[in-house]
């Protein structure tokens, strides 16, 4: 895994930047059993061993946009489980914005993101103790 440099990022926020790495989840729970803070995002121009629901492997190569961000909410798991939903209609809303009403955007249950019925995005929602 090489390192690249760091982006500014808002307050309560900061940013970890690979080139390549096996998965960007693994590295968030790897990253947060050493102590690491919430608000950290962990990215990578490119997954070697990323994951979808249920273990499923998740293709990623070069070009796309691999993060995940380690977040402690302070929930019970049950109310946490919500995130991933509230996260995909933030991402269907910003999607749906920035390419007009021309252009047909789906949510498809539970947590993926479809343009013109393609699969564009994914939301996998982890927790460790």
């Amino acid at each position: 895994m090489k390192k690249s440099e760091k982006m500014t990022m808002p307050d309560g926020f900061y940013h970890r930047a690979y080139d390549v790495i096996d998965s960007t989840n693994s590295q968030a729970i790897r990253l947060a059993s050493t102590g690491e803070k919430s608000g950290l995002w962990v990215t990578a121009k490119e997954q070697l061993s990323g994951r979808g629901r249920h273990g499923r492997d998740w293709i990623s190569k070069p070009g796309n946009f691999y993060g995940s961000l380690l977040y402690h909410s302070g929930k019970v798991l049950p109310t946490s489980a919500q995130l991933s939903f509230v996260a995909a209609l933030a991402l269907f809303d910003t999607i749906s914005e920035l390419i007009g009403s021309n252009t047909k955007v789906e949510c498809k249950w539970p947590n993926d993101i479809l343009v013109n019925d393609k699969k564009i995005s994914g939301i996998l929602l982890e927790s460790v103790s």
